[in-house]
């Protein structure tokens, strides 16, 4: 990534199979999809850092079984399209998990591949050390008080 890239960052997407015990309902998947193309055909994006919760494996009643990932991704065939052209396009793509997701496996994220590019899971940990601790970057509910370098 050269310094005239930008990296963009989001967090909280919440993807489910939009019925019953979930946020992501229409016109959401809609409005995401859109999103993620826009930011997968701007050239000057290098690096995209999902940054937790992309999918919503939590909010259900104790009683119900919850979606797995790969229902989930069945589920929502305009967000898988657009995030695998993100894979495509960009440089890096990467994804930490959030409280609501934290089980997601790399392979669970293997449907957004492109030709063999994947989106990379990567730690808290693994990111700051990337970019030498002059950035943090994490989930809100893992957060804390770290100081970066400066």
């Amino acid at each position: 990534m050269t310094k005239s890239q930008k990296t963009i960052i989001i967090s909280d997407i919440h993807m489910s199979n939009g019925e019953n015990y979930s946020w992501f309902r229409p016109p959401y998947p809609d409005y995401v999809s859109k999103m993620l193309n826009s930011i997968a055909n701007d050239s000057s994006v290098g690096e995209l850092v999902l940054l937790g919760d992309l999918f919503d494996l939590w909010v259900y009643p104790l009683n119900v079984v919850p979606l797995t990932v790969s229902q989930i991704i069945q589920a929502n065939p305009s967000v898988t399209k657009a995030f695998q052209k993100c894979v495509q396009n960009i440089a890096n793509v990467y994804y930490m998990t959030g409280n609501h997701d934290m089980g997601v496996k790399a392979i669970d994220l293997q449907p957004f591949s492109y030709s063999g590019k994947s989106i990379q899971l990567i730690s808290p940990e693994g990111y700051n050390r990337k970019y030498e601790n002059k950035r943090h970057l994490e989930h809100g509910a893992r957060s804390r008080y770290v100081q970066c370098a400066g």
